[in-house]
């Protein structure tokens, strides 16, 4: 057994530690460990002092961009969509504030909306497959060329609101082709799509306004994934047509990025990244004047992944033109 001794050292052992340590945290290191917990905290001051200035003159910086942008965005954009006419397709949960600067600035350029376009929550919710694909057989028995046998549902029904917005008549250039007429139809029985503007006649372009996302991926769900991957085959069904998607940098889960990242998406759709700033949104006119005068499909903005920022525009098409691009797919 252990005997009464070896509690008394023990003892004894504990209260000299508790004396040394009271000793030397009252003495020698109160003094070491006190400057340097001091200094660390000065240093993350300065820090903090540092950035919050480089916030500053960035946002300052960012405003001087903004108000130039705005200043000269009269003689940028002027005469830029002039007789060109534009609809607009908005996605759900799209911000109005930002879709209605864009449209402020197409008018502003000269464009003429002559429909607009709301997705519903039907085309994007998971829960509404069975739905999306029986209106895709629809549509699909109503083309003159099916799409291919490896299409997905989203891709045709993107197809499908392409052509329902831009295929005009043969003979009567103002009037949608019986195709268009067609497969616009069950999109619109399905409750797929709303009307905020019933379109009057074939678009010449389409803006495709992306909505906001999560600005954090790690808060990305798996819905929120099969959502986006749903809007990204949505939009490469465009591929052939012109049309521009325009939407917020938000990161990695906005819509404009993923289109850029995914091969098949980004060779379909023109982008245009920062709608939600007077920058991007200046951009996304000149974006919709490039495409609808024949230039390639390409990615505008401020985002890393920009291809580059403003469009190089050639001279406007000849007005026959447009009479003639899109009557491939079916005639009255």
């Amino acid at each position: 057994m252990i005997d009464f001794r070896y509690h008394i050292v023990s003892l004894i052992a504990v209260f000299l530690a508790l004396a040394v340590g009271v000793v030397l945290g009252a003495g020698p290191l109160q003094g070491s460990l006190g400057d340097q917990l001091q200094l660390q905290i000065e240093q993350l001051r300065e820090e903090k002092d540092a950035l919050r200035v480089d916030l500053d003159d960035a946002r300052a910086e960012n405003e001087e961009l903004s108000a130039f942008i705005d200043a000269t965005s009269g003689e940028l954009l002027q005469g830029t969509l002039a007789e060109v006419k534009v609809s607009v397709i908005e996605l759900p949960g799209t911000d109005e504030r930002t879709v209605d600067a864009l449209l402020d600035r197409i008018e502003q350029a000269g464009g003429e909306l002559v429909g607009q376009v709301d997705l519903t929550a039907r085309w994007t919710d998971p829960a509404e497959q069975a739905l999306r694909d029986q209106t895709a057989s629809e549509v699909t028995a109503q083309l003159l060329i099916p799409p291919p046998d490896d299409a997905t549902t989203e891709l045709v029904l993107g197809q499908a609101l392409a052509l329902g917005l831009i295929e005009r008549d043969a003979l009567a250039t103002e009037t949608f082709s019986s195709t268009a007429r067609a497969v616009y139809a069950p999109l619109l029985d399905a409750d797929l799509i709303d009307e905020t503007e019933t379109p009057t006649m074939p678009a010449d372009v389409v803006l495709v306004v992306a909505p906001a996302s999560l600005a954090d991926p790690s808060e990305a769900t798996d819905a929120d994934a099969a959502v986006l991957a749903i809007e990204v085959a949505t939009v490469t069904g465009f591929a052939g047509r012109d049309a521009v998607l325009a939407g917020p940098d938000d990161g990695s889960t906005d819509l404009v990025n993923a289109v850029r990242a995914d091969p098949a998406a980004s060779a379909a759709i023109t982008t245009v990244d920062s709608a939600d700033t007077v920058t991007g949104q200046v951009i996304a006119p000149l974006a919709l004047a490039a495409v609808q005068r024949g230039v390639a499909v390409n990615h505008y903005g401020l985002a890393a992944d920009a291809t580059t920022v403003l469009p190089q525009l050639p001279e406007p098409v000849d007005d026959g033109a447009n009479a003639s691009d899109d009557a491939t797919e079916g005639e009255s």
